[in-house]
């Protein structure tokens, strides 16, 4: 023992006290930085891995909608004019200008992409005949098309006329994809860093946010903005009732999200806020929004000056890195970003009215909870394919 107080003696007399005190300390550092570096490593693997799930869906995503080429969004456009060239050939039938004084709900639908695409072109045929089978009250179409989907939805509407729709087709209006992005590209640009996966993919285009400016684009009071992969089992008319509905500082009506999609996104949130709201189900989670039926009050849009404060690249920024949030499913993810501090600004559209039929999330992670945000009770309004889930016949 003696011996070995002797050496160690020696080795301090030969490094100094101050080397000694140096190694020492450096020591205790390394052993305290393995636990950090394996907490750090473990994070960017789990961030890896949710970046490799939301990959998978987005890939999915894009399969069901019968996208092909989705990397490269700019080529979806193929002229410049704000308007479109292609008619709908029913002017001498139909009013095509809004009357005042006549009553009249309206809709508005993204759709393009269409030349090719089958299964879209009947979704779109589905979900336009399901609201006029339904409607009572005159519908005035907005379509946001390129000229080759203007084309296929002008030989639709050319069919639906013939066949007895025709007192509810109040009239038909198209609006250039090319002139609404470059409208929107000043507007919204700013967002998609915070809401797509990445640039050129399925919901980076700029399109994909047309709801969040829609107020500074379109003159109209309010439009009820569709999805293309829904059918109607009610009357319209009831839906566009509920903007009586909202409270004053309401601008904008949605469904829940029926999945656990932002329980997922939200993650790391979740992992350091335990008994958070965020991504919890309902009803008393912040569950986030699904923007297949959105009721756009564009008057109030336009007046609130908390809503279009919130467009601010700062403040959204901010937003985002507090949640630690990165989204990738366009303007329902600014909507669900917005809604955790601004519950105030939406009025909660029931269930029935964008039953979303996507199952995808509960055979990737969630199917212990899945039913916990999978739930509806009441008759259904409106049946949403989402995922390219086929919708039932009745």
């Amino acid at each position: 023992m003696s011996n070995m107080n002797d050496a160690c003696w020696k080795l301090v007399t030969k490094i100094g006290y101050k080397r000694l005190l140096c190694i020492m300390c450096a020591f205790l550092l390394w052993v305290s930085y393995i636990p950090v570096k394996t907490s750090l490593l473990r994070l960017f693997a789990g961030q890896r891995q949710d970046d490799a799930v939301v990959a998978k869906y987005l890939r999915e995503q894009a399969a069901f909608a019968g996208h092909q080429d989705l990397g490269r969004s700019s080529d979806v456009v193929a002229f410049s004019s704000a308007n479109l060239t292609c008619s709908f050939n029913l002017k001498e039938k139909i009013k095509v200008q809004a009357d005042d004084k006549q009553e009249y709900v309206n809709i508005l639908i993204l759709f393009t992409k269409a030349k090719g695409n089958a299964k879209l072109t009947q979704s779109f045929r589905t979900c336009v005949e399901s609201i006029l089978l339904h409607t009572s009250i005159p519908i005035y179409f907005h379509l946001v098309s390129d000229e080759d989907s203007c084309v296929i939805a002008s030989e639709t509407f050319q069919h639906l006329y013939r066949n007895e729709y025709s007192k509810f087709i109040y009239g038909i209006e198209g609006h250039s994809v090319s002139g609404m992005a470059q409208q929107l590209h000043s507007l919204v640009s700013h967002l998609q860093k915070h809401f797509s996966a990445k640039p050129g993919a399925y919901y980076s285009d700029a399109l994909f946010f047309l709801s969040v400016a829609l107020h500074r684009v379109l003159n109209l009071k309010e439009v009820i903005m569709l999805d293309s992969d829904l059918t109607f089992r009610d009357d319209i008319r009831k839906l566009h009732d509920q903007f009586r509905d909202f409270s004053p500082l309401q601008v904008i009506g949605m469904a829940h999200e029926m999945q656990p999609v932002y329980r997922h996104t939200f993650r790391q949130y979740r992992m350091q806020h335990p008994g958070t709201r965020v991504g919890e189900p309902v009803p008393n989670g912040l569950t986030g929004f699904n923007s297949g039926v959105v009721l756009l009050s564009l008057d109030r849009m336009r007046q609130s000056s908390l809503y279009n404060g919130l467009l601010n690249e700062t403040l959204i920024s901010e937003l985002a890195r507090k949640y630690m949030f990165k989204g990738h499913l366009g303007d329902q993810d600014f909507f669900t970003l917005v809604s955790l501090e601004h519950e105030e600004l939406f009025y909660v559209l029931s269930c029935t009215w964008n039953y979303q039929l996507c199952t995808w999330w509960k055979n990737h992670g969630y199917e212990s909870v899945f039913d916990q945000y999978f739930q509806c009770e009441g008759d259904v309004k409106v049946h949403h394919g989402n995922c390219g889930t086929a919708i039932p016949n009745d």
